[in-house]
């Protein structure tokens, strides 16, 4: 991780875009937030996301619906 911030320069603008499309906007509805699911209950979220081969994670998806 370290590498990539600091010697490739990557960076993760999305949140920042997607701050700001949500912030003011009652346009849209958010159904499902990955990572706050994997803070408040880190191994249901693993259980449900888990790959083929076992493998666990708690994702970063941001799922909407627009209203």
């Amino acid at each position: 991780l370290k590498t990539w911030v600091l010697e490739e320069n990557r960076s993760w603008n999305e949140q920042y875009l997607l701050q700001a499309m949500l912030q003011h906007s009652a346009r849209y509805e958010i159904l499902f937030a990955s990572y706050y699911a994997y803070e408040r209950f880190p191994a249901l979220v693993v259980n449900a996301l888990n790959t083929p081969k076992g493998h666990g994670y708690g994702g970063s998806s941001m799922w909407l619906k627009v209203k």
